[in-house]
């Protein structure tokens, strides 16, 4: 998304400086040309999934964007649990670095998964319970060097998968 073209002095009289934006456009917009003329941008939305990860779902496919970590998932469901059973597919951005805890459990349906050189930890439980899981790959070079507890527990599809050389860690089940 490009931000609006602004007139000059359209934020002079705004005392707080802040500027409520779309979700995933923040670069876009502290980039523009009026951005040095606010204090704040603030991303106004509902789909994020981690502080610069947004999810978003259609037609069978769960999609996130942008970079960094993802947030943790427990007692707190995921934000796209309402479609967990309709999932079959999951696209993980480039720039991500790590998959958080329990982020896709439960997603039984979800039969590949792509995971991004990026990433850098698989966190506890992160796909537990995918029971139709049977393609998990990671791009090279990967940056992965932990897998949580749980990371693919019940993954009954999963028949194999190659390891990335920097891995370190590998937890329980």
């Amino acid at each position: 998304m490009i931000p609006p073209t602004l007139g000059e002095y359209v934020f002079t009289d705004n005392p707080a400086r802040i500027c409520y934006i779309p979700c995933g456009t923040l670069a876009a917009y502290e980039a523009s040309d009026w951005a040095q003329y606010m204090g704040e941008f603030v991303e106004d939305c509902d789909n994020k999934c981690g502080n610069q990860l947004y999810w978003e779902y259609s037609d069978t496919q769960l999609s996130i964007t942008g970079y960094g970590d993802m947030y943790d998932y427990d007692i707190e469901p995921q934000p796209w649990q309402q479609h967990r059973n309709k999932i079959t597919q999951i696209s993980l951005p480039e720039g991500m670095t790590s998959v958080g805890a329990a982020a896709f459990a439960d997603c039984k349906y979800v039969t590949s998964v792509a995971i991004p050189a990026t990433v850098e930890k698989i966190h506890d439980s992160a796909f537990e319970d995918c029971r139709m899981l049977s393609s998990l790959s990671f791009a090279e070079p990967s940056a992965l060097t932990s897998i949580g507890n749980w990371a693919f527990y019940n993954c009954h599809k999963l028949q194999y998968i190659t390891i990335p050389e920097g891995v370190t860690e590998i937890g329980e089940a």
